[in-house]
């Protein structure tokens, strides 16, 4: 189906494996990118784009995600923030964004298939409630390179969980060569075993997801999940 989404110019904030898959689902989709941002310095070198640029997108490292949202906020840039492990700092920086009447996405992971597979386990979780024979467990698996553990997806499978009624489980993490994201929660009981699993087959449904909420933020002001994005 073509896009038939007005163009947007878009600021990259981190130039990694993400990065570049987001910046090619963006020409895809019709938007430019004006500027790629991997370090401090590259405001300044890059100021002019920066200034042009209508929104940016954030996939860097947990350091520079909090220091990225508040320039944002600040400037009143709207920010698709794909970056995990600094949501410590999340209530301080929704209250900034109110205070600025900022603009921002931010979400553990931005597939749209992971994202109805969240909602699959908040369902699944009210349905148990009433099972106290099923013991649950959740396993995650990523490749080498992935810097937090255990994953953002995996935390907010467990929230996904207590918002069905249902305890946080233990979570299990793995780092092996290329592995791309597995997440998988299983509830096991001496009679039977129920599995809801995910495999993400390339980054390319990250960067359509982070592409699709830039595209949604357009035009509004607040804090948001790729769940307000999709309208779950």
């Amino acid at each position: 189906m073509e896009n038939t989404v007005m163009p947007l110019r878009i600021a990259l904030l981190g130039y990694g494996r993400m990065g570049r898959e987001v910046e090619k689902m963006a020409l895809e989709r019709g938007h430019e990118v004006v500027c790629r941002i991997e370090s401090e310095r590259d405001f300044a070198a890059q100021a002019e784009a920066w200034r042009a640029a209508e929104i940016a997108i954030e996939f860097s490292v947990p350091t520079a995600a909090v220091p990225h949202i508040e320039r944002c906020l600040d400037e009143a840039k709207p920010i698709v923030v794909g970056t995990t492990a600094w949501q410590q700092e999340e209530a301080r920086l929704r209250a900034r964004c109110a205070a600025r009447g900022g603009a921002v996405v931010a979400a553990a992971n931005f597939s749209v298939g992971v994202n109805i597979f969240l909602q699959l386990i908040r369902r699944a979780a009210a349905l148990l409630r009433s099972q106290p024979q099923y013991a649950g467990r959740i396993t995650e698996t990523h490749h080498v390179h992935k810097l937090d553990a255990p994953s953002g997806t995996a935390v907010s499978m467990n929230a996904a969980l207590e918002q069905g009624g249902l305890p946080a489980l233990p979570i299990v993490s793995e780092r092996r060569g290329e592995v791309v994201g597995i997440h998988e929660l299983l509830f096991e009981s001496a009679q039977d075993c129920i599995e809801i699993r995910h495999e993400a087959k390339s980054r390319a449904g990250f960067a359509l997801g982070a592409v699709m909420a830039a595209e949604w933020l357009r035009g509004r002001k607040g804090w948001y999940g790729m769940a307000d994005v999709l309208g779950f």
